[in-house]
């Protein structure tokens, strides 16, 4: 069973959009990670050099999980919000080798996951819906009807009856 789940499948599991979960993750201090497919032997990305602004090169990655720059997971964040899911030129890290490459088009078989531990870590999903259009959470319904019905209530038993003459 592997320790790493997809985003996707993590907004599925907690209820909420791959934009949410990818902002919690970044704001916990949790890495989002590129998984590399096992049914493909390597892939190919362009490596940068911190004391080498303009040099790239050619980098071979072999299947497996790396994790996202810090700057990359602000921008997968930005680019979910806008409904992007392009994963291209994404800035991630070999931490055994510590180059730090990025992806080329055509990389069909690379999802982005999160570990399962790091989900643990978060807080629980928000019992509100957000209202459209509003910074503010939306009551649950069956709350709303009650202090409605209990406020009709209250008017009622306030009016005095009266007759209508003709």
């Amino acid at each position: 069973m592997s320790e790493y789940v997809t985003l996707e499948e993590a907004a599925k599991a907690r209820g909420e959009s791959r934009d949410t979960i990818a902002w919690l993750m970044t704001t916990k201090d949790c890495k989002i990670y590129l998984r590399f497919d096992e049914s493909q032997e390597s892939s190919i990305a362009i490596s940068t050099y911190e004391g080498l602004p303009n040099h790239h090169s050619l980098y071979v990655i072999e299947r497996g999980c790396y994790p996202l720059a810090l700057e990359a997971q602000n921008e997968l964040y930005q680019r979910l919000v806008e409904g992007n899911f392009d994963i291209d030129h994404l800035d991630f890290t070999d931490e055994k080798k510590k180059i730090r490459a990025f992806l080329v088009r055509g990389n069909l078989n690379v999802s982005v996951v999160v570990k399962k531990d790091d989900l643990k870590r978060l807080s629980p999903p928000s019992t509100y819906q957000t209202a459209p259009g509003s910074m503010y959470p939306a009551p649950p319904e069956n709350k709303f009807f009650k202090i409605l019905k209990k406020k009709q209530l209250q008017v009622s038993e306030n009016l005095t009856p009266f007759i209508l003459l003709q």
